[in-house]
């Protein structure tokens, strides 16, 4: 054998390369080969079953029954005979290896991981943790029931923790025993129920954490966000369900830095009232993906002063940004407000602060009537976003306000935007374009072309003239290839189709016709340019 192989660090290296089911055979090759080998084996296990496996035969009764599904069983596991020491023995040579844990009680039932098993397994193991060098602990846990077993897998090498769903009082105070346990945590994801409020709890916890660079929970309070606030590591931040906060000690918000690696920030609440009080403290933090929900049922002037306050706060992140998504993902109006629906609408003076961030490449911004936009502000957008790659603003398509962005308004992000890939724009299409000229060096006309654009979502736009718009498009998006809109009616089923619904059918049609255009006008442009050349060359 090669001396190089006698190397572990090598062997491991090539082992993690080697396919997951030929790792067994690989390591009966020899000796050198075997520890690195099953080390990757059984570095990340989903179960207990393999474990298991390992204790002398006769051990355990496995019998399976058929469950709902034809092609599916269920194993049942069941001691033949009370466990001894010494049947662990085999286990725990295998146990040390593993590094990442997976639990998930929708799957564990009738196997060896569900709440009648743990229970039994905690009354015979002889040491307090099963896998003593785990390092990754997923834990999910869908009615509360195995929760409290997780101790059996807690660990002083644990740096990455999530735990789903905590459902009462009792399992909240398995919190503190984490902390104590798991001091070396650095990514942390816990999960409550709704009706769950654990923000205190879960506040006292992270107090307790001081190596955090990832977290991912429902809600902290102030204490706890100045806490996190000056770790020097934290990059990535998500709060799910997060409340109104006090106001930060002013000391702190002009003095301290704050946040100054935290790069990922996604924060979702019941009413948008809960950005302005958090984002005093963001003033450094160096912003490169940002994800504010904006709820249902907001209105204009609430989205109007959450963008306000990014830029008013978010200073450093003018530069730094990249992403930028303020939206709700179930965007459509549940109830449709009582109040004048113009209330509901964002317009150009209101979304005039998030041209700020000057280097952002991906925008999706959401509000529940839409945006009152015109073709000046597109130019102003489109020339303080040079960068974006993809462009999302939209509405409700049944309760939306009409766009007022005719199809002329896409030649700044033409001229402006040379990455732009994916453009999602309500545009007023009833309006026909004029072919786009700008001016060259020497004075002369020349055609305003942009080739990276291939997909473009309308939602529901109105259009007059679908033959000459192809043309339009075709000339200043040569690459576009896909053409959409919210219609999603399915042909040949059965409806009932009002007058709305109607109109609707007759646009998506329209639009599909321009989209069936474009390949062919592209290939007239083909053949016209070679005959072109050919001709010149003729001439010569």
């Amino acid at each position: 054998m090669h001396r190089v192989l006698c190397i572990a660090e090598i062997v491991s290296s090539i082992s993690q390369e080697i396919p997951h089911d030929s790792l067994p055979s690989f390591a009966r090759v020899c000796k050198a080969f075997s520890d690195p080998a099953l080390d990757v084996l059984w570095s990340k296990q989903t179960g207990l079953e393999n474990l298991l496996r390992c204790m002398p035969a006769g051990m355990w009764n496995e019998s399976s029954e058929d469950s709902d599904s034809e092609e599916e069983e269920d194993s049942t596991w069941a001691l033949k005979r009370p466990l001894i020491r010494s049947d662990w023995d085999r286990p725990l040579l295998y146990a040390r290896r593993v590094k990442s844990f997976e639990y998930d009680d929708r799957f564990a039932e009738s196997t060896p991981s569900s709440s009648k098993f743990l229970d039994t397994l905690r009354l015979s193991f002889p040491n307090t943790c099963i896998f003593p060098n785990l390092q990754e602990l997923i834990w999910y846990s869908t009615r509360g029931l195995t929760l409290p077993h997780i101790r059996l897998f807690l660990g002083p090498h644990l740096h990455t923790l999530s735990v789903a769903v905590i459902h009462s009082r009792a399992h909240l105070s398995l919190l503190p025993i984490l902390a104590a346990e798991c001091p070396s945590l650095k990514e942390v994801v816990v999960e409550c129920c709704d009706e769950l409020d654990g923000r205190n709890s879960v506040s006292s916890f992270i107090l307790e954490l001081r190596h955090l660079y990832s977290l991912t929970l429902p809600d902290l309070n102030t204490s706890a966000l100045e806490h996190i606030a000056r770790l020097p590591n934290l990059t990535s931040l998500t709060l799910e369900s997060q409340s109104v906060l006090d106001p930060f000690p002013p000391t702190l918000v002009l003095n301290a830095i704050l946040f100054p690696r935290l790069s990922y920030l996604n924060i979702r609440g019941e009413d948008v009232k809960f950005v302005a009080p958090l984002l005093p403290v963001m003033a450094h933090a160096p912003l490169a993906d940002l994800y504010v929900g904006i709820p249902t049922e907001c209105s204009g002037a609430s989205i109007a002063q959450c963008y306000s306050a990014l830029a008013h706060h978010c200073l450093r992140s003018h530069a730094s940004l990249k992403r930028l998504e303020c939206a709700d993902p179930d965007y459509r109006l549940k109830t449709p407000p009582n109040t004048d629906m113009s209330a509901y609408i964002v317009n150009s003076t209101q979304f005039l602060p998030l041209l700020s961030f000057r280097n952002i490449t991906i925008v999706e911004l959401t509000a529940p009537i839409g945006f009152d936009l015109d073709d000046t502000t597109v130019a102003g957008l489109a020339e303080a976003w040079p960068h974006l790659s993809s462009l999302s603003l939209f509405s409700d398509v049944f309760v939306n306000q009409p766009s007022r962005i005719t199809p002329n308004g896409l030649l700044p992000l033409a001229q402006h935007c040379p990455h732009l890939a994916n453009l999602t724009l309500p545009l007023d299409a009833s309006i026909a374009p004029k072919w786009p000229l700008q001016r060259g060096p020497k004075g002369a006309g020349q055609r305003i072309k942009q080739t990276s654009l291939t997909s473009l979502t309308v939602k529901r736009s109105p259009i007059a003239n679908p033959l000459m718009l192809a043309g339009f498009l075709s000339s200043v998006f040569p690459k576009l290839t896909r053409i959409s809109t919210e219609h999603r009616f399915k042909r040949g089923l059965p409806q009932v189709v009002n007058a709305e619904l109607a109109e609707a059918i007759a646009m998506h049609d329209r639009w599909k016709t321009v989209e069936a255009a474009l390949p062919v006008l592209r290939k007239a442009r083909v053949e016209e340019r070679s005959w072109t050349r050919s001709g010149k060359r003729t001439d010569k």
